[in-house]
C-alpha cells in the first residue's frame, strides 16, 4: 500500500475529517455529532487524550514551579535598600549588593535548600516543554501559522529562564535578581499565565474553552479598532500636551498620549507612577496599558453583550472556533504522528512498515465501522440524556413553553 504524497502535511489536510472541519462557513457541518464522535474516537484511538492531559500536567507543574520561584523572592529594591542603596538598572552596582548580601550571611537573601530543589524541578519541566516544542515545529515547518500557537509558550520559556538562570558567580549563592532581569522575570509570568488559556481553550469539559474562544474574538474586533481609537488618542493626546505641558502628567508628548488613552478607565495610575517613591521599572507602563485593555475593554465588552443579548452569536461563533481548534489540534497530532513512524521505519529498515501492512492484511482494520456506528449511537444517548436533564432539572423546559407559547401568541 502505497500513499500518493510523502508530505505529511498533505495527507492530513486531504483527510475528510479535516475537510470537514475547517468548512467555518458551514457551523452544522463543522459541528455535526458524526464528525464530533469521529474526531473524538480518533483522539482515543491513537492516544491523543492521554497526549492532552499530558501536555497541560507538564505545563500545569512548570507553572506552579515558575510561580513559587518568583513568589520566594522579593524585588530588587527591598535588598538594595537593606545595603543602603539606591536601586539602578548598573549590573555593577547589583553585584555589589549581591556580594554584601553573601557576605552578611542574610538568610533571606541566600538560597536555601527548597528553593533549589524547586528550581532543578523547574529545569526538569523547561527541558521536558522545550523538546515538546522542538519536535512540533520541527514536524509542521514551514506551516509558520500552525505553529504560531507555540510561539507565547516558548517565550514564557525563554524569559522565565532568563530570570531563574544564574548567570554570574555572584548571582548564585542569591535570590535577588538584577532589576533589568526581574522585569523580564515579570513579563515572562505574565505570558506563561496567559499561555494557560492555550491549554484551557481546547478542552470541552463545562465548556470552559469556549469562553477563552469568546475573548479572542472580541480581541481581534478590538484590533480593527485600533486605528480608529489611535487617531482619537494622537489628536486628544497633542492638545493636551500643548495646554496643559506644565503638569507632570503631560509634560512630554508621548507621557501625554499615554495619560490621554489613561482617561477612558481613569485608573488612576499617576499614584503608581509620580507618587512619593521613585519607580526604576519602564516595564510597568506596559503593564498598565495591558491591564486596561483586557480589564476595561475585553472583559467590559464581555459583560456588555450579556446585557444587550449578543451572548448567543457570540457564544456560537466561540463553540464553532473552539471545535476548529479541536480539528486542527488533532491534524497536528496526526501529522507528529506520521512523521515519528517514518523515523521509526527508517531506523529499524522498513520493518515497522511491513509489520503494519500485515495488520492491515490480517483484516484487522474492518472492525472499525462498526466502532464508529457504536460510539455514533452511544453519542446520540449521552446527549438525549443531558437534553432531558437539562429540560428537567435545570428548568429550561419551563422557559422552553413559555417562549413557544409566546410565538404561537405572536402568529395569532
Amino acid at each position: 500500500m502505497v500513499a500518493y504524497t510523502d508530505d505529511a502535511y498533505t495527507l492530513v489536510s486531504n483527510h475528510p475529517l479535516f475537510i470537514a472541519g475547517s468548512q467555518s462557513k458551514c457551523p452544522a457541518l463543522v459541528e455535526h455529532p458524526y464528525n464530533i464522535c469521529l474526531r473524538s474516537q480518533m483522539y482515543s484511538k491513537y492516544g491523543f487524550f492521554r497526549v492532552r492531559l499530558l501536555t497541560f500536567l507538564l505545563y500545569g507543574c512548570f507553572l506552579g514551579l515558575l510561580t513559587t520561584i518568583i513568589l520566594l523572592g522579593k524585588q530588587p529594591e527591598y535588598f538594595f535598600a537593606k545595603t543602603n542603596r539606591n536601586m539602578t538598572n548598573d549590573l555593577d552596582t547589583c553585584a555589589i549588593v549581591s556580594k554584601n548580601l553573601t557576605a552578611a550571611n542574610d538568610p533571606e537573601a541566600l538560597q536555601t535548600t527548597s528553593y533549589k530543589r524547586v528550581k532543578k524541578s523547574y529545569y526538569a519541566f523547561l527541558i521536558t516543554l522545550a523538546f515538546k516544542n522542538i519536535i512540533l515545529i520541527v514536524t509542521l515547518f514551514p506551516r509558520i501559522t500552525r505553529i504560531a500557537s507555540s510561539l507565547p509558550e516558548i517565550c514564557a520559556l525563554v524569559l522565565s529562564f532568563v530570570y531563574v538562570y544564574d548567570w554570574t558567580d555572584w548571582q548564585s549563592p542569591v535570590i535577588i535578581r538584577c532589576p533589568i532581569q526581574y522585569q523580564i522575570g515579570a513579563l515572562g509570568l505574565l505570558v506563561a499565565w496567559i499561555n494557560l488559556l492555550g491549554y484551557v481553550k481546547r478542552t470541552s469539559y463545562l465548556n470552559i474553552g469556549i469562553f477563552v474562544a469568546m475573548l479572542q474574538l472580541i480581541a481581534f474586533k478590538f484590533l480593527k479598532f485600533i486605528p480608529v481609537l489611535l487617531v482619537i488618542i494622537c489628536g486628544f493626546g497633542f492638545t493636551y500636551w500643548m495646554l496643559i505641558q506644565n503638569q507632570q502628567p503631560f509634560q512630554t508628548p508621548i507621557e501625554a498620549l499615554l495619560r490621554t488613552g489613561f482617561l477612558v478607565f481613569d485608573i488612576g495610575y499617576e499614584d503608581r507612577l509620580y507618587g512619593t517613591e521613585p519607580y526604576y521599572y519602564p516595564l510597568l507602563y506596559l503593564i498598565l496599558i495591558l491591564t486596561a485593555i483586557v480589564f476595561c475593554i475585553f472583559i467590559l465588552n464581555l459583560l456588555i453583550s450579556l446585557a444587550v443579548g449578543e451572548l448567543p452569536s457570540l457564544t456560537d461563533r466561540g463553540t464553532l472556533w473552539q471545535s476548529q481548534m479541536l480539528y486542527l489540534l488533532l491534524s497536528d497530532y496526526s501529522i507528529v504522528m506520521i512523521q515519528f513512524t517514518r523515523l521509526l521505519n527508517c531506523i529499524s529498515c522498513g520493518r515497522l512498515r511491513r509489520i503494519i501492512r500485515k495488520k492491515l492484511q490480517n483484516g484487522k482494520s474492518h472492525r472499525e465501522p462498526i466502532v464508529i456506528i457504536e460510539a455514533d449511537h452511544k453519542h446520540n444517548q449521552y446527549k438525549k440524556l443531558w437534553q432531558y436533564a437539562k429540560e428537567n432539572i435545570f428548568g429550561e423546559k419551563i422557559h422552553n413553553d413559555v417562549t413557544q407559547k409566546n410565538t404561537s401568541t405572536s402568529v395569532k
